[in-house]
């Protein structure tokens, strides 16, 4: 029998620790009630040793789901200060795979806790707090405007999934409210309506479906991601605190009522959400399935909830690259707040920059911009390279791209964008064989199943059928959707 020596220094008080030949450090500990105080000194010190360069992590190993989910919350992110947690079982399990012979009996199977929630029982209708609500692109007519917004409640949302937002602030629908119940009064007092005057103009009554943009976390700076590499083996079982605040990206529609609304939402106005809404996807298993590169591929806005899938991705250890199709790329800077240190940001292009892509991993296919315009100047010197700017469709762009590559396997593709954009990547990837996911955009009237405004044309074993965007998706395989009838 070996003995190891027991962790000093730094990792005084850990019970072991492991290193990369990167000199990376991984600092694991085993939770205990008693040790509590103790745990949280050991990750404080480790943490500001660390700064910000995530070559020393903090592991929390867990007994079981039911403490990993009270250790996860945000309120408990003083007590392990930018930490990772793990599940025993999980830990184990995966050491079995490595070496059943040493960890087998690690791993034996062990009773349900009863503590995993079903999708359903994770949805909740709440107020989110706004945080920001800033204009992107040409500050004469913006066309994008970037939400930021506090929801703990939102914890267990996943990259695919989407949320019902009241595009009205909490304040302005009771108003609202209350003024159609003083008309409401006037008739049954029968009394003049004019002593109840109502505003005419257009207002929502349903909530809107939109996808996450970003998700924070606290103690994880904007751009700490791209530091992040974690082993293989460890990624995917690996958790982190519950994201707290989120961002989603919008689109202003010309005399559209909803987005109209949006926009005038106020710094720490209160807004009603429902959410997290659509089928679960977990990301970590596409490694089980040999996927170990992902092309993110998005049009115009359909680029959004695609940044937050490469976050998620790149926590994961997938390799990502992404193609992003803009109509002008006057629509893609805008003043960065001041805590991102940076004067002035670009969409899509500094989230995946902060989430770990490299420039090289980054490609923009564009169909204009502006005689006077410099942006494309701008960012060959934020380091874009000029091979990845391509003049036209992204599809024209990516086809090429996938033409040009000698290896395409354990290659996956996801979409989001116009329907023949999507339709178009389709019929690429198929004749490749390679998979392909793609996020399908529906008018909604309730995001649950119920109304069914979001039924797409879908086929399985050569059976067409209807599917609802809001239930069986928004994430479905290219394969699986009537590309010749989706309109119908």
């Amino acid at each position: 029998v070996t003995t190891l020596p027991m962790p000093c220094g730094l990792a005084k008080g850990t019970d072991f620790v492991a290193e990369d030949n990167n000199g990376c450090q991984i600092y694991f500990c085993f939770y205990e009630e008693k040790k509590a105080d103790q745990l949280k000194q050991i990750s404080k010190r480790i943490f500001e040793e660390d700064k910000d360069r995530l070559q020393k992590l903090c592991f929390l190993i867990l007994p079981n789901h039911q403490q990993l989910f009270k250790c996860r919350k945000w309120e408990w992110s003083d007590n392990w200060p930018r930490g990772f947690f793990v599940e025993f079982e999980k830990l184990a399990a995966k050491a079995k795979l490595i070496d059943d012979i040493c960890f087998g009996r690690l791993a034996e199977e062990k009773p349900k806790t009863g503590y995993d929630l079903k999708p359903e029982d994770k949805i909740r209708l709440f107020n989110a707090k706004v945080l920001s609500n800033m204009p992107v692109g040409a500050k004469s007519s913006p066309e994008y405007f970037l939400l930021r917004f506090k929801a703990p409640e939102l914890k267990y949302v996943l990259p695919g999934q989407f949320l019902m937002v009241d595009t009205l602030s909490y304040a302005g629908r009771k108003s609202i409210e209350k003024s159609i119940s003083l008309y409401h009064s006037s008739f049954e007092k029968d009394t003049s309506i004019s002593d109840n005057p109502v505003d005419l103009a257009p207002v929502s009554f349903l909530k809107r479906p939109f996808g996450i943009y970003r998700s924070y976390h606290k103690n994880f700076k904007l751009n700490c991601f791209k530091n992040i590499a974690l082993p293989s083996t460890l990624a995917g079982i690996t958790e982190i605190l519950f994201p707290h605040e989120f961002e989603i990206l919008y689109k202003l529609v010309e005399d559209g009522t909803g987005t109209n609304e949006l926009r005038k939402m106020k710094q720490n106005s209160m807004f009603q959400v429902l959410g997290p809404l659509g089928k679960e996807t977990d990301l970590s298993r596409w490694q089980t399935d040999g996927i170990d590169e992902v092309h993110l591929i998005g049009g115009g806005v359909g680029m959004a909830p695609l940044i937050f899938f490469g976050q998620a991705l790149r926590y994961y250890s997938f390799k990502v690259k992404a193609f992003i199709g803009v109509n002008n790329l006057d629509t893609l800077p805008y003043d960065a707040p001041a805590t991102q240190n940076l004067r002035k940001s670009y969409l899509f292009i500094d989230d995946l920059l902060s989430i770990g892509l490299n420039k090289d991993d980054i490609h923009l296919a564009y169909e204009k911009q502006n005689a006077v315009s410099d942006i494309y100047a701008k960012l060959l010197d934020r380091g874009l390279l000029e091979k990845n700017f391509y003049k036209g469709l992204v599809i024209s762009q990516y086809q090429s791209y996938i033409a040009g590559l000698n290896k395409r396997e354990n290659i996956l593709v996801i979409s989001c964008g116009p329907i023949p954009m999507m339709k178009s990547l389709s019929e690429i990837t198929s004749k490749l064989n390679i998979p392909m996911k793609v996020l399908m955009e529906k008018r909604m009237g309730c995001g649950i199943g119920v109304c069914m405004s979001c039924v797409c044309r879908t086929k399985k074993n050569d059976i067409k059928q209807y599917s609802r965007v809001c239930t069986d998706g928004p994430l479905f395989d290219s394969n699986d959707i009537d590309w010749n009838e989706i309109g119908i």
